[in-house]
């Protein structure tokens, strides 16, 4: 019984997922009318990561860094495959959350070193707890919301028409 009302259940989800369309307008508008809604949980950075299996190549990374202008900088992320990414306080291990929240500086960290190598961070941005996401931040969740809101009404409308046109 309970297989049988999943397979329906899925079924009509599926079938109803066709017709909804969400624009970026849509998002936009959303997001405009509930700012208040999206702050961040946590402190987080914005960070460059460089990682290397050897201390020695870590610090002649960072050695570049501080040495060349911006410009050059973009050279050596290329070169080491650099991942940009936001850091939220606590969902690192001890001694990376340590190096990126102790302090409050922008800019190189590191190397720090972990049981797979050894982490360079360039801190470009920090975010404080309770700060406002910006719409980029907060895309997937307004589109996922919306998303639910028109499924919703749809399923209900289906079951509506079913309703009248059975007994």
């Amino acid at each position: 019984m309970f297989y049988n009302k999943l397979i329906i259940s899925s079924f009509v989800d599926n079938a109803l997922l066709k017709e909804i369309n969400i624009s970026k307008d849509e998002v936009l508008n959303y997001y405009n009318s509930s700012k208040g809604l999206f702050y961040r949980k946590q402190e987080e950075v914005f960070v460059h990561h460089f990682f290397s299996q050897e201390i020695e190549q870590s610090r002649s990374i960072k050695r570049q860094l501080l040495r060349r202008g911006k410009g050059s900088n973009n050279k050596i992320r290329e070169d080491f495959n650099v991942e940009s990414m936001v850091v939220k306080k606590g969902f690192s291990i001890d001694k990376i959350n340590e190096t990126l929240f102790g302090n409050n500086k922008i800019g190189l960290v590191g190397p720090v070193r972990s049981n797979v190598g050894y982490h360079l961070f360039d801190i470009i941005k920090r975010y404080k707890k309770g700060s406002e996401l910006g719409l980029e931040s907060a895309y997937d969740e307004i589109y996922q919301r919306l998303l639910k809101k028109k499924k919703a009404n749809l399923k209900k409308s289906f079951i509506d028409s079913l309703k009248k046109s059975t007994n």
